[in-house]
């Protein structure tokens, strides 16, 4: 029998409210890093239409959630659990449309440089976001490790208990490519290619494209 699990106090509640309104990210693919708490997980399924990754590092926990989402009726539809923190390294570019990070008590609140290049690779362009809780007293390290790691089309914005880290534009040397059967002036895109990921939510990807020139 499906075992739904109990709504969250208010204080979830509002926190991922609050995340949701200032992101915009409602639906496609979101990451949370590490199930700090299992009802933020579970207010993101009620109040979005998200499909969650969650990354645990403790294989015992990852295996816990499993059971109770599966028992929820939500596990493979809408969230699924990766144990280790390795796990993010391998993950896709640009897949997602949020990235959550909400620290146990007394866990570290920082990343290096080079920790956190492999959180932005995750985002989405044109609006991906990563929600980071951290104590007033940690941003203005954070906001320095931000400008260390250099990463490109990145905006950081400061919220009561949050940072906010975006990719609001495109990836640099993008462009849109509108007209048929015409060269692309896209200088990103060179050979090999392959799949980043796939999702076949998009009707239009069904039908066959007319030939592109990159």
């Amino acid at each position: 029998a499906v075992q739904t699990p109990a709504p969250a106090g208010n204080e979830w509640v509002d926190r991922v409210q609050r995340m949701l309104q200032i992101t915009g990210r409602r639906h496609g693919h979101a990451l949370v890093l590490g199930a700090a708490c299992e009802q933020l997980v579970e207010e993101l399924i009620r109040q979005s239409d998200l499909r969650l990754l969650v990354i645990e590092s403790d294989a015992t926990r990852a295996e816990t959630l499993r059971r109770r989402w599966d028992a929820a009726g939500w596990y493979g539809s809408r969230v699924a659990v990766l144990a280790g923190n390795d796990s993010l390294g391998s993950l896709p570019a640009y897949f997602a449309e949020l990235i959550v990070w909400q620290p146990l008590a007394g866990e570290r609140t920082q990343f290096s440089s080079e920790q956190l290049a492999v959180l932005f690779r995750c985002l989405r362009p044109y609006g991906g976001a990563a929600c980071i809780s951290l104590p007033a007293a940690a941003v203005s390290l954070f906001q320095e490790t931000v400008r260390a790691a250099a990463l490109e089309g990145a905006e950081l914005v400061q919220h009561p208990g949050m940072v906010c880290l975006s990719r609001p534009g495109g990836l640099a040397g993008a462009t849109n490519y509108t007209v048929p059967w015409q060269a692309s002036r896209d200088d990103r895109v060179s050979s090999p290619l392959g799949v980043l990921w796939y999702d076949d939510d998009v009707g239009f990807f069904k039908r066959s494209p007319p030939p592109m020139f990159v």
